[in-house]
């Protein structure tokens, strides 16, 4: 019984690692060096993502008989493949519908499409950042030149 203790204490520790993992590349994004804090920090929760999903079976099936555990297996099948779904064409459809609100040109260059980008940008992060004295040395608008 001590091992399922172990397993369902890797299981919140890796969750709470990959949450505070993914809340460090967000904030990434204001530092000079934001692409290897991004990679690195990217690739410590590739481990913690292996880590959970081999603890969350072990739990799986230490826990579950069986009957139990074929029950489950439906309800876990079906959920792969709407997140296959929704990856391969929610998230798209939405980065489409994003980019027209926001005016891009489809198939036209980066440059072109600068303006739709940072005006959806600059709503996002900062409403004036121009005006309020905020002096960055690499921001994102460095980037999507």
């Amino acid at each position: 019984m001590r091992c399922i203790g172990r397993k369902k204490f890797f299981v919140l520790v890796t969750e709470l690692l990959s949450g505070v993992l993914f809340g460090i590349v967000a904030f990434s994004l204001f530092f000079d060096y934001f692409f290897a804090i991004s990679i690195s920090t990217m690739a410590v929760i590739a481990f913690s993502g292996a880590t959970h999903d081999i603890a969350c079976d072990g739990v799986y099936m230490a826990e579950l008989n069986k009957e139990e555990q074929a029950k489950y297996i439906g309800v876990q099948g079906a959920f792969y493949n709407v997140a296959k779904l929704v990856a391969n064409g929610g998230l798209v459809a939405m980065a489409g519908a994003l980019a027209e609100y926001f005016g891009a040109i489809e198939g036209a260059s980066l440059e072109a499409n600068k303006g739709a980008y940072s005006y959806g940008m600059d709503d996002y992060f900062c409403c004036d950042c121009g005006n309020n004295g905020i002096n960055r040395s690499l921001s994102y608008k460095d980037v999507a030149v």
